[in-house]
C-alpha cells in the first residue's frame, strides 16, 4: 500500500470504527427507534471491522511477534541459566 493511501485509509477506517460503535451503543440502549439503513450497514459491519483491526491494525495482529522473546532467548528461562 502506498503511504499516502495508509495516511487516508487509516484515519477513515477508525472514523467508520467509532461511527458503528456509536450506533451500536444508541441501538443497544433503545435510543434508535427505527434503524435507518445507514444504521444497519454500521452496526452490520462490526464484525468485519473487529477483525480488521484484530488482523492488521493490533499489536496482536498476525506476524507482528512483539509479545515475543527474540529467537534467540527463547530457549531458556530469564537470566539465561536453566534452574537444577
Amino acid at each position: 500500500m502506498r503511504p499516502w493511501a495508509r495516511v487516508l485509509a487509516v484515519p477513515a477506517f477508525f472514523a467508520w470504527l467509532v461511527a458503528a460503535l456509536l450506533r451500536a451503543q444508541a441501538w443497544w440502549r433503545g435510543e434508535l427507534a427505527a434503524p435507518g439503513a445507514l444504521d444497519v450497514v454500521l452496526i452490520a459491519s462490526l464484525p468485519l471491522l473487529a477483525w480488521v483491526y484484530f488482523r492488521h491494525l493490533s499489536v496482536f495482529g498476525k506476524g507482528k511477534g512483539q509479545c515475543l522473546l527474540p529467537t534467540d532467548e527463547r530457549t531458556g528461562p530469564p537470566g539465561g541459566q536453566k534452574s537444577r
